[in-house]
C-alpha cells in the first residue's frame, strides 16, 4: 500500500490526464539527467509534464518503512511567485516574517526533490532581479554539489535564449548544466480542452 501523500492527493488522485505522456519513451530512454528544465508558450503543459516526471521518479522511488510503503522523496512545489515572496519577507517582513522566510528557504535549498514552477525572467526592479539571481545561485550550487541525489525541474515560458540574457552565466550554468532542457510545442492545452 502506498502512503496517501499530499503530492498524491492534490495532484495524481483526481486528473486521470496525468497518465499520459508528453515526453516519448525514445526520448527518455537517452536521459542520463534526473533534472528538467521544461520551456514552452502558456498552456503547452510543463506543469503537467512536471507532475508527471515526479511522479515517474516517485513510482521509481518508493521505499518500505516498518509499518507501510512510502515514498522516498516527495516533491517541494515552489511557485517563482511564492519564491519571491519569501525574498521579499527575508528582506523586508517583520521579525517573524523574516524568521519564517529564513526557514522556508532553507527548506527549499535542503530538499531533495523541487519542483520551481513558472520561473520569470521579468522583474519590477534591478535590485529584485540581483536578490533573485543571488539566492538561485546558492539554491543551484547545492543542487548541483549533490546532483547524483537531488533533482530539480523547472518549468518556464522563457527560452534557453531568454533566461541566458536575464540570469547571471553563473546561475544560467548551473542550470544547464544540471538540468537537460525540453522546449515543449503544440498549443494551448486548457483552450484547446475547452473548444
Amino acid at each position: 500500500m502506498i502512503k496517501k501523500t499530499w503530492f498524491y492527493e492534490t495532484n495524481l488522485k483526481n486528473y486521470p490526464e496525468l497518465q499520459e505522456t508528453l515526453i516519448s519513451e525514445t526520448l527518455e530512454s537517452k536521459l542520463e539527467l534526473k533534472s528538467y528544465f521544461l520551456s514552452g508558450a502558456v498552456g503547452y503543459g510543463k506543469t503537467t509534464q512536471a507532475i508527471l516526471l515526479a511522479r515517474k521518479h516517485i513510482n521509481e522511488c518508493y521505499a518500505f518503512n516498518f509499518n507501510n510503503w512510502h515514498y522516498s522523496t516527495e516533491p517541494n512545489f515552489v511557485t517563482f511567485t511564492r519564491l519571491l515572496e519569501l525574498l521579499n519577507d527575508r528582506q523586508f517582513g517583520n521579525e517573524e516574517l523574516k524568521t519564517k522566510a529564513h526557514y522556508e528557504l532553507k527548506d527549499i535549498q535542503n530538499t531533495s526533490f523541487l519542483i520551481l514552477d513558472d520561473l520569470r525572467c521579468n522583474f519590477t526592479s534591478i535590485y529584485q532581479k540581483n536578490m533573485v539571481d543571488a539566492y538561485l545561485l546558492e539554491l543551484l550550487s547545492i543542487f548541483y554539489a549533490d546532483r547524483k541525489n537531488k533533482i530539480i525541474i523547472i518549468t518556464t515560458n522563457n527560452l534557453k535564449k531568454d533566461v541566458s540574457k536575464i540570469y547571471s552565466d553563473a546561475v544560467t550554468s548551473r542550470i544547464f548544466g544540471l538540468c537537460f532542457y525540453v522546449e515543449l510545442k503544440g498549443k494551448d492545452r486548457r483552450i484547446s480542452t475547452i473548444l
